[in-house]
């Protein structure tokens, strides 16, 4: 979170963009459509932004357990599909719209029109994924 605040950037817009990209890329991992897996930022209960990935059916199908189970792979996707991007600040091809539609039938949602940030879900990613490979040497040593 601190390395979000030095880049100037907001931390919960990054958020978005991830969970946006999140939801676009999982399809592929956990073999399921795009409307069957569903991602909320939201703040509301533990006072601090955080991502969560749900199944979008009652009592849940499993995608997200399968998500969390290949998490590390799944997160390598979406930097991939957020840093090749060739736009410059962001775009519905790489962290989504500012109202992605899986948000629309959440009611929860309190993140509906922030814009996602892209320089800010690399910068998110980047730690993410430094912190996992920095706990694998520290396994491997």
């Amino acid at each position: 979170m601190e390395a979000v605040r030095r880049q100037d950037r907001i931390f919960a817009e990054g958020l978005i963009g991830i969970a946006n990209a999140l939801v676009e890329c999982a399809p592929l991992y956990v073999m399921c459509d795009v409307q069957d897996i569903g991602a909320v930022v939201d703040s509301s209960n533990l006072r601090k932004d955080a991502l969560f990935l749900y199944d979008r059916y009652p009592g849940g199908m499993g995608y997200a357990q399968r998500c969390a189970d290949a998490i590390e792979e799944l997160m390598q996707a979406v930097y991939s599909v957020v840093s090749k991007c060739p736009c410059e600040n962001g775009c519905p091809s790489c962290v989504g719209s500012a109202i992605p539609a899986f948000a629309m039938t959440d009611l929860d949602s309190s993140t509906r029109g922030r814009m996602p940030d892209k320089e800010g879900a690399l910068v998110i990613l980047r730690e993410m994924l430094g912190e996992v490979r920095s706990q694998e040497l520290r396994v491997e040593s």
